[in-house]
């Protein structure tokens, strides 16, 4: 039984959000209609600004702490 996406780690659902563009892509490359190409062409990019909005996400919440440990009244 295929593992759901919800379960994944963050940085694994990032990587199964660009296999999903990948093969989407695939499929507009195989696609014999124009209108059947663009469409997929258009899911392709959403899963992929799906992936680079989660990708920045992670980003951040990894240099928060960084962030918070600083003493702000000594910052010149």
């Amino acid at each position: 039984m295929d593992q759901s996406i919800e379960t994944l780690q963050p940085d694994h659902r990032v990587s199964h959000y660009r296999a999903m563009a990948s093969e989407v892509q695939y499929l507009a490359s195989e696609a014999q209609f124009n209108e059947v190409r663009e469409q997929f062409l258009k899911l392709a990019q959403s899963w992929l600004s799906v992936a680079d909005t989660m990708e920045r996400h992670l980003i951040e919440l990894e240099e928060l702490p960084g962030a918070s440990t600083r003493n702000w009244l000594n910052v010149a």
